[in-house]
């Protein structure tokens, strides 16, 4: 009887020191609004949860589908990111090793977190798998292994973490192509991929519709249109020359808006709607702003009241383009920077909250985005010119206090849109313009 009490207080004992464990990782993981290696990370610990509380995580040498593979040090960084993610009591090879050498270091008392990573297109895969007890020397001799107690995976689009890990991508434009297809009223572009398959989709804005397609031969081919009337009525006091932004927040979400119309919108893969916004106009990066008389206010507001509280941002002055994105650099921080051009005097204003700088003169199209992958922003804007003939597009790198110019290409039938496409593995990001006769492809 004794021995039975004392068992049960035993197993009550363990089970509440179970209970008590400190939860592996965060009890929601964001997809999109933070670094990809820690985004991975943490749904790699809830995934595995208990089952790989205390273990060691090692890395194999990270994997390439085609193109330049990731260096090695790539593996530790995520080893030690999902040994977080598990908890205190996990720990992390400080070195990639073959699968083989890492079961060798297993000595069944506590689990071992094996990791590949892979680089398949445009995009890091992990996979994590939980191995329990030592490999057996005859086992390792006839090849005969254990099987894991329990899998995980996840995945994310490459950010300036990942890409510090592969060779540097030269912000060059090696091609600079005229494509067919695009409407003729065509008033802001945004690329990125809306319908979650890897493969970046350009929006486009136009008086008339919104459409979403790819780029196929020469030609852009649109999956999804909707007419503007179906979507919102036009607005009480639409502008001469409208106003118009697009951007995407994460895969299958699209918001659009005009000053043409009455309200921004919120859209699916499909371009189904998915909600009329209360702001007149979505500002890449997140949130919205209002229109003011015959420009943009410069305070950022929530979209929707479902968006949650913002805190308050503002560039100070009203605007008449807008552009932003979310960004990560090299060592991991998330930021959002933001552009907009000064109504009054045509000055561009970047800013990522807590520093600041300012190009004058500059042209009323602009886009805000990481072209070359290495957590730096590039801004991509037209010239400030009434002719079109002088008109050009002019990419300038934000480093530290200054706005240097990278690429300067002639745009001689004027600039009415511009978007950036996030960067490629092996090559940058591509350019999207669209001017008064033609819709243009530059990378």
């Amino acid at each position: 009887m004794r021995f039975s009490t004392a068992l049960a207080l035993a197993l009550a004992s363990y089970a509440g020191s179970v209970r008590a464990a400190p939860e592996p990782a965060s009890a929601v993981c964001t997809r999109g609004a933070a670094a990809a290696l820690g985004e991975i990370a943490c749904e790699l610990g809830r995934a595995l949860g208990a089952r790989a509380q205390g273990a060691r995580v090692v890395a194999m040498p990270p994997t390439a589908e085609a193109g330049a593979a990731p260096g090695a040090e790539l593996g530790p960084r995520v080893a030690s990111l999902v040994a977080g993610a598990l908890g205190p009591s996990a720990s992390a090879e400080s070195q990639a090793l073959s699968s083989v050498r890492a079961r060798g270091l297993s000595d069944g008392a506590r689990p071992l977190v094996l990791l590949e990573i892979r680089l398949k297109g445009e995009r890091l895969e992990v996979t994590a798998d939980v191995f329990l007890g030592r490999q057996r020397f005859w086992q390792r001799v006839r090849g005969a292994r254990s099987g894991p107690v329990a899998h995980a995976f996840a995945e994310r689009a490459l950010d300036g973490e990942v890409r510090s890990f592969l060779p540097k991508v030269p912000l060059v434009a090696r091609e600079v192509k005229k494509l067919s297809g695009l409407d003729a009223d065509v008033v802001a572009l945004a690329c990125g991929d809306v319908t979650g398959d890897g493969e970046p989709e350009i929006a486009t804005v136009g008086r008339q519709r919104v459409a979403l397609g790819r780029i196929r031969a020469d030609r852009f081919e649109a999956f999804a249109a909707r007419a503007w009337g179906e979507l919102e009525p036009v607005a009480p006091a639409p502008l001469r020359e409208p106003i118009a932004s697009a951007w995407i927040p994460a895969a299958g979400v699209l918001e659009v808006g005009s000053t043409d119309r009455a309200r921004a919108v919120r859209l699916d893969a499909g371009l189904r709607e998915l909600g009329a916004l209360d702001a007149r106009m979505p500002w890449p990066g997140g949130g919205c702003v209002q229109v003011a008389s015959l420009a943009l206010a410069p305070e950022i507001e929530r979209c929707a009241v479902g968006d949650g509280a913002r805190g308050k941002e503002s560039l100070g002055d009203a605007l008449d383009a807008l552009g932003g994105a979310r960004l990560v650099a090299a060592d991991g921080r998330a930021r959002v920077v933001r552009a907009g051009r000064r109504a009054s005097d045509a000055t561009l204003i970047v800013t990522d909250g807590t520093r600041r700088v300012e190009l004058p003169r500059a042209g009323a199209q602009l886009a805000l985005g990481d072209l070359d992958g290495d957590g730096a922003p590039e801004v991509a804007v037209s010239l400030d010119t009434l002719d079109p003939a002088q008109d050009a597009l002019v990419v300038y790198s934000w480093f530290g206090a200054e706005l240097k110019e990278r690429l300067r290409l002639a745009m001689p039938s004027g600039v009415r849109a511009l978007g950036l496409c996030p960067a490629r593995a092996v090559a940058m990001g591509p350019i999207v313009a669209a001017t008064r006769d033609a819709f243009w492809l530059i990378r």
